[in-house]
């Protein structure tokens, strides 16, 4: 697998610190599965925004544009965006980023060799414009339980077995439920 270094580019201030949950799982390293399990964070996030509610969020910051234009210009610029990827084009976004042509593909002996049979996929990839590089500033990481542990810290709440309390020493961190391979759960236990 090829690493690749993230570009640095000037980056456009957001006008607010934002808040943004992450959990931490103990995994391998994808690179050499030999290497002992290590900690890395996994993002949790809060939703997805679809289209129609982002232009719903554009009107709220005073776009003079009805919903139904920023969602026809959108789906406009969909299609206008693969149009011109399919025709040999990067497309450049402004501050958004700009979209790219890439390709999977089987080597060959030779160039003689190389035919179109070997490139075997293609599909469409992002690079982020100013606006969406160099992020980290502008958030507050929040360590929550992962994703599993809010699941079953809920259901014991339902079923009477914690306490609203304990659910949200939880949450906070301060206490902590253990979930075996089997689904078994030991009891809340406060953090060391």
């Amino acid at each position: 697998m090829a690493k690749f270094a993230r570009k640095k580019r000037a980056t456009i201030a957001l006008q607010s610190v934002e808040e943004m949950n992450y959990s931490i799982s103990m995994r391998k390293n994808p690179m050499n599965e030999n290497d002992p399990r290590k900690a890395y964070a996994n993002v949790q996030y809060a939703g997805t925004v679809h289209l129609e509610q982002l232009a719903n969020h554009m009107l709220e910051h005073g776009t003079p544009y009805t919903i139904d234009m920023i969602v026809g210009v959108a789906t406009a610029l969909v299609k206008c965006t693969r149009e011109f990827l399919t025709r040999g084009f990067k497309v450049e976004l402004g501050g958004l980023g700009t979209f790219k042509i890439t390709i999977a593909q089987r080597a060959a002996k030779t160039k003689k060799a190389f035919t179109e049979n070997n490139i075997t996929d293609a599909w469409a990839e992002y690079e982020p414009g100013g606006y969406f590089v160099d992020l980290r500033d502008e958030i507050n990481f929040i360590e929550k339980p992962n994703r599993l542990v809010q699941r079953v810290a809920a259901k014991l709440v339902k079923e009477g077995t914690i306490t609203q309390e304990q659910w949200q020493a939880i949450m906070d961190g301060d206490a902590t439920i253990e979930i075996d391979e089997s689904g078994n759960v030991t009891p809340v236990t406060p953090e060391p």
